[in-house]
């Protein structure tokens, strides 16, 4: 995959220097911001800003202080989840 954007990197940097690796970058995420994965967002928590899932972000935070499903996975639906632990909890 980065082979695929080196080439036009390579062209655009030749063509309009700095500016246009700026461009071509913004253009990249601009991008990315707009892919979804099994319905979640490519870049999220940080494209759509979700304050309560950034704790797993950067750092990873510790595992008794993500006690909370993310927010942009949504509710768990009860049909789709027969016979499995319903709550986001670590048991004790």
């Amino acid at each position: 995959m980065t082979r695929l954007l080196q080439f036009p990197l390579v062209v655009v940097a030749g063509a309009l220097g700095l500016y246009g690796v700026v461009l071509l970058g913004l253009v990249f995420v601009g991008y990315m911001a707009s892919l979804r994965s099994f319905g979640v967002p490519y870049l999220s928590p940080v494209a759509p800003f979700i304050w309560p899932d950034m704790k797993d972000a950067v750092i990873r935070a510790l595992w008794w202080a993500m006690n909370r499903r993310p927010k942009q996975f949504g509710p768990i639906d009860p049909k789709r989840d027969k016979g499995r632990r319903l709550s986001w909890r670590v048991p004790r």
